[in-house]
């Protein structure tokens, strides 16, 4: 199967060049997709048989952050560059294994500047998310360029909030 779409959108939101390649052999569906707008490459094997074991790796390529479609009333600019791999059977996906390597991301947001100086590293197991980053247990250095001090919290609702001191914790 092959998708090309060389201006999606989707409501309001213009996605850009999305394509798609899935060809099934062996017991096997790989499938390749790419993003262009958004610097997103994809590729996964998902074996088509119970309990559909599966291997994903993503890479995002110097994100302009300005292009994803959120509806924010204060422009949000910088820039993402980060990875991810996982595995597990989409029968349990809870039971599968994910790891993330935040390797650049900087930019402005309501007029503070914030960037992670260090690669990030998250990790999902035995339903569990762990965040290191080289010196630091469980939280992201964040260095606040003008005179930030906010903290970008995770929550378990999976939604964020800000609070101090200057750094981001996973």
């Amino acid at each position: 199967i092959e998708f090309a779409a060389p201006a999606l959108q989707f409501g309001a939101y213009e996605l850009g060049r999305i394509a798609l390649n899935a060809v099934v052999a062996r017991k096997q569906a790989r499938v390749v997709a790419t993003a262009d707008r958004f610097g997103v490459n994809a590729d996964a094997v998902i074996g088509v048989e119970a309990p559909y074991p599966t291997l994903v790796k993503v890479q995002v390529s110097d994100l302009n952050l300005r292009t994803l479609p959120l509806n924010l009333q204060t422009p949000l600019d910088g820039v993402l560059r980060a990875s991810l791999e996982g595995t597990g059977d989409l029968a349990n996906p809870e039971g599968g294994r994910a790891n993330a390597t935040i390797d650049a991301f900087a930019g402005t947001w309501k007029g503070h500047s914030f960037s992670v100086d260090t690669p990030a590293q998250i990790a999902y197991a035995n339903e569990r998310r762990q965040g290191r980053a080289p010196g630091a247990a469980a939280s992201v250095p964040c260095r606040c360029i003008s005179s930030c001090s906010s903290t970008m919290a995770r929550h378990s609702t999976g939604f964020s909030r800000y609070r101090n001191p200057p750094e981001y914790v996973l």
